[in-house]
Order: C-alpha cells, then structure tokens, then sequence
C-alpha cells in the first residue's frame, strides 16, 4: 500500500476515511493522518488473511439477503453458519445483533455465537441444518405438533426478555435436527408501553 495515493487527497477527505477506520484525529495534521491510515488498513489487510485462512468457506447457505449473504464454513472440523453484511451495516447494529442471538442462545431459542466481528462484518455461530420454509415445502405447508408447541414456546420466551421480533417469516426459523431456533434479529423491537399501545 503506496503513502502517495493519501497524499493527493484533501484533509477533509482524510479526515472521512479515519472517522470510518475509527482513528483518532485530534490535533493531527494532514501527513500523520495519511500515514495511520495506512496503518491501520495494513492491519486490517493482514487481519483479513488470518479470518479468511481461519474460517474456510464451503458454500453460501440459502440466498443472500437485504443485508448479506450466509456461508457455511469449517474451523478446526467444525461446521459454522458465517453471517456476513454490506458495509452500510453499523459496527453498533452489528453488535447489538449479536447481542440479541447470544441472549436467545442463553433462552436455548437462538444458535450459539462463537464470534463477532465488527471490521468485517460478520457473526460466527452455530450451523443448523434447514429452515422452517424448507420443513413446510416438504411437508406440504403442514407442520406437526411439536413444532408447532416449540414455535409458541419461542414467541413466549422472547415475550419474557421483553424481544418484539419483527420479521417472523419461515425463513427466519431454523432446525437442528428436531429443534427449532429463531434467528436474524435485524428488525427487532424492545417490548414496551409503545409498542404495546401500537400492536395491542
């Protein structure tokens, strides 16, 4: 990576690329800027080809969404589901996201998440094996009873951690074998006097 390729840029167009590589500005001058800019992608460039070296991608898993795509991936001979997003998505979205899927994966609704990256934009978490949608097709739009006791009983946790989730579609719903989990948090609500008085 070339210092000259900074140079030619003006400091007002310096100072946007390290408000998004989140560098320190304060009282810096126009030259010590462009020389942490490339710092810092240098270490993001090496940091890459230890994520991508780490993680080896099998295939995408489903179509990819409004936010990304999801690739099945294998670390250390474990499968992972890798939920990856468009650069628009926020550091601060990105984690509270994560946020929520831990916590459902506390309530044994959600898939475990091994690890969050915010540079990237990605959530590691446990693979499952098919989606609602999926189930439905096959069963010709019937579901039996159990899974539908287990739908009620994701809907009554996320009711008690007070999780409004906002795009229940079957797609959205996944099977570990004969266990269902909920997943993709993105539109989420919290449950409050608000929300209440909205949808009654």
């Amino acid at each position: 990576m070339d210092l000259d390729q900074f140079k030619h840029k003006s400091f007002t167009e310096l100072k946007g690329i390290g408000k998004q590589l989140d560098l320190p500005m304060k009282g810096i001058t126009k030259s010590k800027l462009a020389e942490d800019i490339i710092t810092r992608l240098l270490e993001y460039e090496n940091y890459k080809k230890m994520v991508d070296n780490k993680y080896k991608k099998i295939a995408s898993l489903g179509k990819p969404g409004k936010e990304g795509t999801t690739y099945h991936v294998k670390y250390r001979g474990r499968d992972y589901a890798m939920k990856t997003f468009k650069s628009k998505k926020s550091a601060s979205n990105l984690e509270k996201e994560a946020k929520l899927l831990a916590f459902g994966a506390k309530a044994c609704i959600s898939p475990k998440v091994k690890e969050v990256n915010v540079i990237f934009k990605f959530i590691i978490m446990d693979k499952l094996d098919r989606s609602l949608f999926d189930l439905l097709k096959d069963n010709n739009g019937v579901l039996d009873n159990d899974i539908q006791i287990q739908l009620v009983r994701i809907f009554s946790i996320l009711d008690k951690i007070g999780i409004f989730h906002a795009d229940p579609n079957p797609l959205n719903f996944m099977l570990k074998g004969d266990k269902l989990y909920i997943i993709d948090y993105d539109f989420r609500k919290e449950i409050d006097d608000k929300l209440i008085k909205k949808y009654g």
